[in-house]
């Protein structure tokens, strides 16, 4: 580690903000990869383009158990995160991926999520409608 101080050392008005630290550390190999089919799938759709735009390739098979529960953990951070408008695709596409692969305890918890982002929106009633759809899914497969 280089450290370097302002000119000003001795005149002691400098507060210790002013010092600039530079680390360097010379076994980080920086060398840009491609990445791998199996990361690009699960990125955002933001980030997939971009890598597209660069010729790194695009997912090919993609694995729709993985991908929705990539949507539906993306949507849960986001519904924490109080950004309810990004968190609704996402969250209707888990859910409509689950339906399609008949995986009813992940659609439960799509209902639940769509309750705390309907609770986090001020519409009680609708989040009370979510919460209704995820214990009766709950109770119909629960055995």
């Amino acid at each position: 580690m280089n450290v370097a101080t302002s000119p000003s050392d001795d005149d002691g008005t400098e507060s210790l903000d002013s010092v600039l630290v530079e680390f360097t550390d010379v076994h980080i190999d920086f060398t840009p990869r491609p990445i791998r089919d199996a990361v690009l799938q699960h990125l955002p759709s933001w980030l997939r383009e971009a890598a597209e735009k660069h010729r790194h390739a695009a997912p090919k098979a993609r694995d729709s158990a993985a991908l929705a529960q990539c949507l539906l953990d993306q949507a849960r951070v986001l519904v924490a995160a109080q950004r309810y408008t990004e968190a609704v695709p996402k969250l209707t596409e888990a859910e409509g991926l689950y339906k399609e692969l008949g995986i009813h305890s992940a659609v439960a918890d799509c209902y639940h999520v769509a309750a705390e982002l309907h609770r986090g929106l001020g519409e009680i009633d609708v989040a009370l409608d979510y919460l209704r759809k995820e214990e009766e899914i709950r109770r119909r497969f629960a055995a």
